[in-house]
């Protein structure tokens, strides 16, 4: 979205958001940095990311109607609480627990997400003919 306000050539506006990212963004990391040490800058850069993405959302859609298809933006709500849900047993849970059910977690939404992109875009073709493309190269 962010490199969609250049493409639309509104410099003025993809310098200003950034601008004010940067500056919200420093901010959280000093505050997440002094607090909880090198945890607390991860979740400082996680939730600057957060504000980021609807920030941008709210331009573009203000400034050019843009939107997200609602099958796209329920996918990206999943993905984010999946990533929240490993981040806590990251945190709170015994490592062995974490990494066990971390490991099962990312395999599952790997494989989700390879399925969703397949249905949108083919990527099994894409894949398939890319490698045949280097078997013929040789």
């Amino acid at each position: 979205m962010s490199y969609g306000l250049l493409a639309k050539g509104d410099a003025k506006a993809f310098f200003w958001n950034e601008m004010t990212t940067i500056v919200y963004g420093f901010g959280l990391n000093l505050a997440g940095y002094h607090f909880f040490g090198l945890t607390g800058l991860g979740i400082s850069s996680c939730l600057t990311y957060f504000l980021y993405f609807f920030q941008l959302w709210i331009i573009t859609g203000k400034k050019y109607q843009f939107s997200f298809d609602s099958k796209l933006l329920r996918m990206f709500l999943m993905m984010v609480l999946v990533s929240a849900v490993c981040l806590l047993l990251r945190v709170f849970a015994d490592n062995l627990l974490s990494y066990v059910l971390g490991t099962v977690i990312i395999l599952a939404m790997t494989f989700y997400s390879f399925r969703e992109l397949d249905k949108r875009m083919g990527i099994k073709e894409l894949i398939q003919s890319r490698l045949n493309g280097l078997k013929k190269k040789r």
